[in-house]
């Protein structure tokens, strides 16, 4: 590594920004890997306080003409995401998927992927949930975030967040994943990549096959 901060961004689905238990999973974990030796900066971005409006779905994006909801703040986020060395995704569970807000920068940025916007970059996914759904929700980042192109570190998880700003199993979640916050600092700081998983393998052998 160089004398270069190691550069994280958060994508926060949760609506509750400062009060969201999933937002302290991460800062929690980041925090882990940076205890561990990594020199970086975090930033979040809260989605909830963001204008990003839905998908009017008119495919004016794939035919190389602006897209009419430009005056939001999509493109704010998208130049973050390219900017940054790792990124996150993170939401709590509502209704067994991601929440409303994370859904819809998701469907907004359909058309990466066809083009692996991110390739190369760490990644990880973080979900929080009161009881269940969260392995659902995982999945799904999961896929997205090797449709971008990213290399995935996996999905890590706590129940227990049952409202916002009550969250009582905060510190064993913080606990449990402890090691696995120095495994990714370790991986990054010897300048190497997770093991790539089956989810990622798959998304790139289809889209090797779009591509012929």
């Amino acid at each position: 590594m160089n004398d270069k901060k190691f550069k994280i961004l958060t994508i926060l689905g949760s609506p509750h920004d400062l009060k969201s238990n999933t937002r302290a999973l991460v800062e929690d974990f980041v925090s882990e890997i940076a205890t561990a030796g990594l020199e970086l900066d975090h930033e979040i971005i809260p989605l909830g306080r963001k204008n990003i409006k839905p998908c009017k779905g008119c495919w004016a994006c794939t035919k190389d003409r602006p897209c009419p909801l430009a005056d939001d703040d999509l493109m704010e986020v998208k130049k973050a995401m390219i900017a940054c060395d790792m990124l996150i995704l993170a939401s709590p569970v509502y209704t067994n998927q991601v929440t409303a807000q994370m859904k819809t920068m998701i469907d907004r940025l359909f058309t990466w992927c066809h083009v692996f916007p991110l390739l190369g970059k760490y990644s990880l996914s973080v979900v929080t949930t009161g009881n269940d759904g969260h392995e659902e929700t995982g999945e799904f980042l999961e896929k997205m975030l090797a449709t971008y192109g990213t290399n995935s570190f996996g999905s890590i998880h706590s129940i227990g967040g049952l409202t916002p700003g009550f969250f009582p199993w905060r510190a064993k979640a913080k606990k449990k994943h402890s090691k696995f916050a120095k495994k990714v600092a370790k991986t990054v700081l010897l300048g190497r990549r997770p093991k790539r998983r089956a989810i990622q393998r798959e998304i790139f052998k289809v889209m090797r096959k779009k591509m012929v």
